[in-house]
């Protein structure tokens, strides 16, 4: 018969005999044959691929959304349905800097970045006030609201389009086997994460960036605070960064088992790395395509 021995029967010995070489065995003996704890398997629920549904994953479940970008399935769903995830966040953010620039009778005057380099770096963005007696309606009336939105929402999905070789090659460096497909999906879920952060974001802007226009603050304040509005989907990007690193990560390694730690610190760096080119190239076209449509 199988001698077992329980956790009170182990406590009990310690208090009776502390100090005795048997009760020494005895609990060692004791400690070999206590049940194990199972480690329960995280269960990863499946994705449903709707609109609501993807972006119910981003907020609450991740590792679903991972797992469908691995499965083969749900390619041709998910690329197109990322994407109109990214671009409505992006224009919810284009709408709400419009709101807050007509309500301060504020606008921003862009010049392209090759004529502003030549005089002055200050004229790259600055902001001037609307002309006496204009309509706070005039920027949605003219187009510059328009102009706005759109220059964020293209910009920021061209911008990636741009890096998205440079991705592909980064993560082939990290031993991780994927396609350009698996990039695709990957970056664009990345930019859906960033445009739902963004999106979250924006309740607490709006209300600091109405409380300096209701308490008429100096312009060099007003200058600052928009400026920050208008960083804030670079500041958005961590979570889209923290997102692309977890999905590379979910792709299988081509490289064995031994290796794969040290190639998951090296994909590490090299996400980080990708990231720093990509916030480095979006705010250059977004800002050209933003001064060309002027």
């Amino acid at each position: 018969m199988p001698i077992t021995a329980d956790e009170d029967f182990v406590d009990d010995l310690e208090v009776i005999e502390p100090s005795r070489p048997a009760s020494e065995f005895v609990r060692k003996f004791a400690a070999d044959r206590l049940p194990s704890k199972q480690v329960q398997p995280t269960v990863v629920e499946p994705l449903d691929p709707t609109l609501v549904g993807i972006t119910d994953a981003i907020l609450k479940s991740p590792a679903s959304l991972d797992k469908a970008i691995t499965e083969t399935g749900h390619s041709g769903q998910l690329v197109p349905r990322l994407l109109v995830v990214s671009l409505v966040g992006f224009l919810m953010f284009g709408i709400a800097m419009s709101l807050v620039f007509s309500s301060a009778d504020m606008w921003p005057k862009l010049l392209p970045m090759k004529k502003a380099l030549t005089t002055n770096l200050s004229d790259v963005m600055a902001f001037e006030h609307t002309p006496v007696g204009a309509s706070r309606m005039t920027p949605w009336l003219n187009g510059q609201a328009f102009k706005l939105m759109t220059a964020y929402a293209i910009g920021l999905i061209g911008a990636t389009c741009i890096c998205l070789p440079s991705l592909y090659f980064y993560g082939l460096l990290a031993g991780v086997r994927m396609t350009m497909l698996d990039v695709v999906q990957n970056a664009l879920k990345a930019k859906a994460t960033t445009a739902i952060a963004l999106v979250g974001i924006l309740p607490v802007y709006a209300a600091l960036a109405l409380g300096v226009i209701l308490f008429e603050t100096s312009d060099f304040t007003r200058t600052a605070v928009f400026h920050f509005g208008l960083a804030l989907p670079f500041i958005a990007g961590i979570a889209g960064c923290r997102s692309l690193y977890r999905g590379f990560g979910e792709l299988p390694f081509e490289m064995p088992a031994a290796r794969r730690v040290e190639r998951t610190c090296f994909l590490r760096r090299l996400v980080l790395s990708w990231s720093v080119i990509f916030t480095a190239v979006s705010p250059v076209m977004i800002h050209e395509l933003w001064a060309l449509m002027n």
